[in-house]
C-alpha cells in the first residue's frame, strides 16, 4: 500500500481516536463534577446526567472494540450489547437531563407533559428499532437489514435532533420569566450556548445524511460529552442568579457551612421549583468547563 493510499486510513484512526479522547475524558470530568457538586443524588437531574456519562463511556469504548474488531467472534453480541446500551444511556440520558431542567422555570405542566411523552415516544420507536436493525446489520449482514439500518439511522439521529431541539427552545423561551433582571444574564448565555449545540447538532445529522458512519459516531460521543458540560455551566448560573434573587428579595441567606438551606418564598411558586435545584448544588462548588 502506498503513503497516499494509507493515508485516509491514518486520518480516520485519528478521527476515531480524538472523539474517544474527547468523549472519556469529558464523561469522567461530568462524574467528578457531579459527585463534588451535587449535595442530593435522588434526583432526576443528578441519576440523568450520571446516566449521559456512563452511556459516553460505554459507547466510546464498544465502538472502539467494533470499529478495530478487537473482539472474537463470539464476543461481537457483547460489543453491539455495550454500544447499544450505552447509546440510549447517552442520548436519553441527555434528554432527561434537559427535562429535568425545565421544572427549575416555568414551563407549563401540559407542555413537560407533551415532552416527557415525546422522549418516552422516542425511546420506544428510535432506539429500540435501531437497535434491532444494528444487531440484524452487524450479525446477519444481509442486504434488508443492512439497507434498513441505514434508513432508520437517519431517521432517528433528525428525531432525536428535533426533541432536543424543542427541549432547549423550552428553556430558553421560560427562563427568566418571574425573576426580573437577575436572569437576563443567564437567557443570554443560554441563548449562546443552545446556538453552539444546534450547530454541533446539525453537524451529527449532516455527517450521519452523507454516509460517513464511523465519523458520525466518534463525532457524536464528543458532541454529547461537550453538551453534558455545557449544562453544568448552564445550571450553575442559574443557581447563581437564583442565590442573587433570594437575596434581593429575602435579605442573606442562612447557611450551614457552604450550604445553602433557607427555602425560597414565592408568590408564583417559581421559589418552590429553583429551590428544588439550588439545594442540589453546595454554594461553593466550581465547574471547570
Amino acid at each position: 500500500m502506498t503513503q497516499l493510499e494509507e493515508m485516509p486510513d491514518r486520518a480516520m484512526d485519528v478521527v476515531q481516536i480524538v472523539g474517544a479522547v474527547i468523549s472519556m475524558y469529558n464523561a469522567v470530568e461530568v462524574y467528578v463534577c457531579a459527585f463534588s457538586t451535587f449535595k442530593k443524588y435522588n434526583t432526576l437531574y443528578c441519576w440523568s446526567v450520571l446516566a449521559c456519562a456512563t452511556g459516553l463511556l460505554l459507547q466510546s469504548t464498544s465502538w472502539m472494540f467494533i470499529y478495530y474488531k478487537l473482539y472474537s467472534n463470539n464476543y461481537l453480541i457483547m460489543a453491539i450489547v455495550a454500544s447499544s446500551v450505552g447509546w440510549w444511556a447517552m442520548v436519553t440520558g441527555f434528554s432527561l437531563t434537559l427535562y429535568s431542567r425545565l421544572t427549575i422555570v416555568d414551563v407549563p405542566r401540559a407542555y413537560c407533559q407533551w415532552i416527557r411523552n415525546l422522549i418516552i415516544f422516542n425511546f420506544l420507536f428510535c432506539h429500540l428499532p435501531t437497535t434491532t436493525f444494528t444487531f440484524g446489520a452487524r450479525m446477519i449482514g444481509t442486504d434488508a437489514w443492512v439497507v434498513g439500518y441505514s434508513v432508520i439511522e437517519k431517521i432517528q439521529v433528525t428525531m432525536f435532533l428535533i426533541q432536543e431541539v424543542i427541549l432547549s427552545l423550552m428553556y430558553v423561551i421560560h427562563v427568566g420569566r418571574g425573576y426580573g433582571n437577575e436572569m437576563k444574564t443567564v437567557k443570554r448565555h443560554t441563548l449562546y450556548v443552545n446556538i453552539f449545540v444546534l450547530i454541533l447538532d446539525l453537524v451529527v445529522v449532516i455527517v450521519e445524511y452523507a454516509g460517513l458512519f464511523a465519523i458520525q459516531v466518534a463525532l457524536k460521543v464528543a458532541v454529547y460529552s461537550i453538551k453534558i458540560k455545557l449544562e453544568f455551566l448552564i445550571l450553575r448560573q442559574l443557581t447563581d442568579a437564583n442565590k442573587s434573587f433570594r437575596r434581593s428579595t429575602l435579605g442573606p441567606v442562612k447557611s450551614a457551612g457552604n450550604r445553602t438551606e433557607t427555602p425560597i418564598k414565592s408568590n408564583n411558586g417559581l421559589g418552590r421549583k429553583s429551590n428544588a435545584h439550588a439545594e442540589v448544588f453546595t454554594s461553593g462548588s466550581a465547574i471547570a468547563l
